[in-house]
């Protein structure tokens, strides 16, 4: 027996202690969990009997009761997914999971809608961050992982102080796992639900080609500041 909902790790996501209901696609409701309605929806199936258990699940935000999945939210550093509330879906760009909650406020992966100013204060918290984590060989991943986003922070200072980039405040909001704007995803380019109902390789193409767009930039700033 278990409370709330039992994460099954396949196609099912979740089921309910009494294990005869139905699942969603993404968790239990039929509506992508609050998110702006300008966003892809996905197919779901609404459980039966919401109202016979408990949610235990917390928004990793807000840690408001909620326990609804998606494959569009996910970690920004790690890519696990993470529970986020419908409001806080609205006010955050991105997610950052418990284990990598001191970094929520320095680490980002689109940097398009930040100035130079927003930019130099992520560099110093990254690289105070990344000289907090001693001993280095307990930890090397983790100072890896924040070096390689000191040098993405650095070049894209590096392109906004040459007018190579411009900041975009009004840039759309991408997904973490595919790169696509969320308007585009539908949430099935993570994990078990990449072959739901739209083809892998049709998701694999959309991936590659925002992940090439977004090489291609960081290669022209690195060749420039060269």
């Amino acid at each position: 027996f278990f409370k709330g909902i039992n994460f099954t790790f396949d196609k099912r996501v979740a089921m309910k202690p009494d294990l005869s209901s139905q699942c969603t696609d993404f968790g239990r409701k039929s509506i992508l969990d609050g998110s702006d309605s300008n966003e892809a929806q996905p197919n779901t199936v609404e459980l039966d009997n919401d109202t016979d258990y408990e949610v235990v699940g917390q928004c990793v935000e807000c840690l408001t009761p909620y326990d609804e999945l998606c494959g569009s939210r996910v970690c920004t550093v790690c890519r696990d997914l993470v529970l986020v509330c419908p409001t806080c879906q609205k006010e955050k760009r991105e997610y950052h999971c418990n284990r990598h909650a001191m970094w929520k406020h320095c680490y980002f992966s689109f940097l398009e809608v930040f100035d130079r100013q927003e930019l130099d204060q992520q560099r110093l918290e990254l690289i105070k961050l990344r000289n907090s984590l001693s001993p280095v060989p307990k930890f090397k991943n983790a100072r890896r992982t924040l070096a390689r986003q000191i040098e993405k922070v650095e070049q894209r200072i590096e392109g906004l102080v040459h007018n190579q980039v411009m900041v975009e405040r009004g840039a759309p909001r991408r997904c973490r796992s595919c790169l696509e704007p969320c308007t585009v995803c539908n949430g099935r380019c993570w994990g078990f639900w990449k072959n739901s109902s739209e083809s892998e390789s049709e998701i694999t193409r959309k991936g590659r080609r925002a992940r090439q767009a977004l090489e291609a930039e960081n290669t022209v700033l690195r060749n420039r500041a060269a």
